[in-house]
């Protein structure tokens, strides 16, 4: 009986979402943490699994009005890629990698809410 309690603790700090594989159900478990973002741009590294699209980073982002743009250098192309919320269309940076470094540029106070890895 204790034992069981103690997972149910274990359990209880966990975001858990319910998905069908093959009609089957599929319990999966997400922590996640927040991150203070101030009224400048904030150096941030993004927790996403590689290939996310940036539009999902952006809904993270509370209150998402205060977001200007998210900058991420490509030291491959010597040159760094965006994205802006408010020209989606013409942003050259469209997918987040797992342990991109970027600058998420605010002009108001925010946070973001990221998975824990």
């Amino acid at each position: 009986m204790m034992h069981q309690l103690k997972k149910l603790g274990l359990l209880a700090g966990m975001t858990a979402t319910l998905a069908l594989s093959g009609g089957r159900a599929l319990a999966q478990q997400q922590q996640t943490e927040t991150v203070e973002l101030f009224p400048v741009c904030n150096n941030v590294t993004l927790t996403w699994p590689s290939g996310t699209p940036m539009t999902e980073v952006v809904a993270a982002i509370t209150p998402t009005s205060n977001l200007r743009a998210i900058w991420r250098f490509n030291n491959t192309r010597q040159r760094f890629e965006g994205f802006s919320p408010q020209f989606p269309e013409q942003s050259d940076l469209r997918t987040a990698n797992r342990l991109d470094a970027v600058f998420i540029c605010m002009i108001g106070p925010g946070m973001l809410t990221r998975p824990l890895i």
